[in-house]
């Protein structure tokens, strides 16, 4: 999921303005954010109140919320604040490099 993501928001940013990319950049966004999600409600059943303990944690969280709002706003149309969704894609960025330790 980690290279996936990797390698779909390098694309994303060298072929963003194609047209007709957009609905599949979108698709491919929702889909990993799905797994992030999953992954973070897991950690949270296991771990439970622990699962703040770890500052990484809520960092992740954090960064998945940010990731939902995105896709939220995006499919709501209403993306008028660019500079905090290219914050939330950088934000995740370094998530995937955190977890992938690079």
């Amino acid at each position: 999921t980690i290279v996936f993501n990797t390698l779909q928001l390098g694309v994303e940013t060298e072929l963003g303005d194609v047209e007709g990319a957009a609905p599949v950049f979108l698709t491919f966004e929702v889909l990993v954010l799905a797994v992030f999600v999953i992954e973070m409600a897991l950690k949270l059943l296991a771990l439970k109140a622990s699962y703040f303990s770890d500052w990484a944690n809520s960092v992740d969280m954090a960064i998945v919320i940010a990731g939902v709002a995105d896709v939220v706003l995006t499919l709501a149309g209403d993306v008028a604040d660019l500079g905090v969704l290219s914050l939330m894609r950088i934000l995740r960025l370094v998530r995937l490099l955190r977890l992938g330790k690079l």
